[in-house]
């Protein structure tokens, strides 16, 4: 029986409902599924980027580095559900920018790790894979500026500037090929991001390691690659000597400055350092040297001397800023010390050394290596630091300055005995103190380079630079400060132990002095902790020099032989 056309109607309506409720369940469904995703991405770059602080990446160093890389594939992941716009910025989006900024915290860890020696061989190629993923994933999951700033680091660094070698090979070969050839390759690639997506984990597959273990070995003894002698590093060096300047590179904390935090002052010194504070409101802006840093928490004491010092060093050297403090620290510190940027300009590295509970320096030695920038400079180059034992791979390069222990908690720290300069109330002289006697010293073996080099120039033989090479110049003035000085140690190095490892024996000996276990008629000097000694006794008897250790370690930081007068033997 054919139905009325009434009822036809409504059972064709009420099928088309009927498929339309189905298609909304759906698309509930997939939102569901979507934001479970979604919520399941959130969990996964909780826990991989929970904690990627400097201790945990250097403890766990290949796990950290597996992780990371995860991290940024699921970090990949989620900006292409959240991203209105494939060309939006990840800054755009704050909990995604969040994840991005602790991840590429993390790969500033193992680029320092990796370039100043803490890393070991075998923890290389996940380093490699790791950077390698995070150059080439495509839906920029870095926001420009930290793209640039880990492309800039990544070129700078030894160990991983390979991959820009490789790769701006490749690129150079697609082109060369014609653009057949370059679209079989894909199309170009940048470490800024910015290439189809398909060229994601297949970029990181097209350009695996083909590296032998030498290589590695060679790069992580800090012997550069056939690459680092590149045209572009000679075009630096040529500017540099041709408007007769060298490199200085400078450390922060107890070198320029001295800080504290606030943890770390007590009670009655916060008081008497807000007084001086208080008093230093009626000078100039500028010439005022104790400065209370509420956004990094510290109290900053600016040695004696440092704006004459950097005013003079600029019109010989290109200034550096090297400290193993954080980004943090070292911008508040060039903010005061250089606030129109006419010293330093760019050229800061902050190591980003992590912190103690109570946000103080850890106890361990990170190493400090001439890196980011500096690498491939080692002939021009002056370092100047006051621990030697932070700059294992550039020792020749360096200029140990006596440190500058303006607070009480830098005393301790240090286990110094005695008081520090707040403490007794009295600080360096600004025209006679380290910073201006270190100049001097500067500004002398700046001269001797570059008259070393007027008689020898670079081009004029395969090894001329030897002549002019800093290294070389310091090492040479450094053996002149105690030429023809004879010394003998008397209950100065334990009897137990080799004399000729011991500091002060290898200090005496760089600059110049020879060492000795016996008396005899060459002797000039004996070093002495105390003068009841058969050796002092002696010494006193042949009209030699008797002096306490501390003269030996004066001459070492002045660079000039100290008046043995001045640093008698304790009775």
């Amino acid at each position: 029986m054919k139905l009325p056309k009434s009822n036809q109607l409504s059972g064709r309506g009420g099928s088309d409902h009927d498929a339309g409720r189905q298609k909304d369940r759906e698309r509930d469904a997939e939102k569901q599924k979507a934001e479970r995703e979604k919520q399941e991405l959130h969990k996964e770059l909780d826990r991989l980027t929970y904690d990627v602080s400097f201790q945990e990446v250097r403890g766990n160093f290949v796990g950290a580095c597996q992780d990371l890389r995860t991290a940024i594939k699921k970090l990949d992941k989620l900006l292409r559900r959240v991203k209105k716009k494939r060309e939006d910025d990840v800054e755009l989006y704050p909990t995604a920018l969040n994840y991005s900024s602790r991840i590429f915290n993390a790969l500033k860890h193992v680029v320092v790790i990796c370039s100043t020696g803490l890393g070991q061989l075998a923890d290389m190629e996940p380093a490699n894979a790791l950077m390698r993923t995070a150059v080439n994933y495509r839906h920029d999951v870095f926001s420009l500026a930290h793209k640039r700033e880990l492309e800039q680091q990544l070129r700078d660094s030894k160990e991983f500037r390979h991959l820009f070698t490789d790769r701006d090979r490749g690129r150079s070969s697609s082109k060369a090929n014609g653009p057949a050839a370059a679209a079989a390759g894909g199309g170009g690639t940048s470490a800024a991001g910015g290439s189809s997506r398909r060229d994601g984990d297949q970029a990181e597959q097209r350009q695996p390691l083909q590296r032998g273990q030498p290589q590695q070995q060679q790069q992580l003894q800090g012997q550069p690659p056939h690459s680092a002698r590149s045209d572009g590093m000679q075009l630096v060096l040529q500017g540099l000597l041709s408007s007769r300047r060298l490199c200085l590179v400078l450390d922060l904390d107890h070198t320029l400055v001295n800080s504290a935090k606030f943890s770390e002052v007590d009670a009655d010194w916060e008081y008497r350092l807000e007084q001086l504070a208080a008093e230093q409101l009626s000078r100039p802006k500028d010439s005022r040297d104790l400065h209370r840093l509420a956004r990094v928490a510290m109290w900053t004491k600016l040695r004696p001397g440092v704006r004459e010092f950097l005013r003079r060093a600029a019109e010989r050297f290109e200034l550096w800023i090297y400290t193993a403090g954080s980004k943090a620290y070292a911008d508040a510190m060039v903010e005061l010390l250089d606030p129109s940027g006419q010293y330093f300009g760019g050229r800061v590295i902050a190591q980003g050394v992590p912190t103690g509970p109570d946000e103080s320096p850890a106890d361990a030695v990170v190493f400090k290596r001439l890196m980011q920038g500096l690498e491939g400079r080692e002939p021009v180059v002056l370092i100047v630091d006051d621990s030697s034992a932070v700059w294992p791979h550039d020792r020749r390069n360096l200029f140990v300055v006596e440190r500058y222990i303006y607070f009480p908690s830098s005393r301790r720290r240090f286990g110094m005995q005695g008081k520090s300069l707040l403490e007794i109330e009295r600080d360096e002289c600004p025209s006679r103190g380290m910073l201006m006697t270190a100049l001097r010293v500067f500004e002398h073996l700046h001269d001797l380079v570059f008259d070393r080099m007027r008689a020898a120039p670079p081009a004029a033989t395969p090894d001329a630079a030897a002549g002019w090479d800093v290294r070389n110049v310091m090492a040479a003035e450094k053996r002149q400060v105690l030429s023809g000085v004879h010394l003998v140690f008397s209950r100065v190095i334990p009897l137990e132990s080799n004399p000729r490892q011991h500091p002060l024996w290898q200090l005496a000996e760089q600059f110049g002095a020879t060492c000795g276990e016996q008396l005899n008629e060459t002797t000039t000097h004996v070093v002495a902790t105390h003068g009841g000694t058969e050796k002092v006794m002696w010494a006193k008897q042949n009209n030699k020099h008797v002096v306490s250790p501390a003269w030996l370690e004066c001459s070492c930081i002045l660079w000039q032989r100290a008046n043995e007068d001045k640093f008698p033997t304790p009775l």
